[in-house]
């Protein structure tokens, strides 16, 4: 599927149906891989200051003066970086399987010129597989 959105309730239907059928059919998306989170220092000091104002105002563990020390430390922003591009990485884990539950299976790519290779790649196969 190229230029389909995947999110459409009624194409969805279709590639459950597609998935139950008793003849396997081979389904493949073609998704631009999304550009990486820019996640900057900047980005990462007003998450830390916006969890000590939590900690300063009693919503994150009372107001206690050892958290509110321990956030202002280095490895805490290391770990708060961390833990962005870890979610990163599951939220392209999590569309990959839902997609593999419908049937579909991902094919990322990078920029928009490389469908037609991939098309030209895959598509000669599945014309003779037509044919027969």
């Amino acid at each position: 599927m190229v230029g389909l959105s995947l999110t459409d309730r009624n194409l969805r239907s279709l590639l459950d149906a597609l998935r139950n059928l008793p003849e396997r059919v081979e389904t493949y998306a073609l998704l631009r891989r999304p550009k990486p989170w820019n996640v900057t220092d900047s980005d990462v000091a007003g998450m830390v200051d916006e969890m000590k104002e939590r900690i300063r105002s009693g919503l994150e563990f009372g107001y206690d003066r050892a958290a509110l020390a321990e956030v202002d430390k280095p490895h805490i922003r290391e770990k708060i970086a961390a833990v962005v591009r870890e979610l990163e990485r599951q939220d392209l884990t999590r569309e990959e399987a839902i997609l593999t539950q419908l049937g579909v299976r991902t094919i990322w790519y990078e920029d928009h010129e490389e469908i037609e290779r991939f098309i030209e790649r895959w598509l000669p196969s599945a014309q003779a597989q037509a044919t027969d």
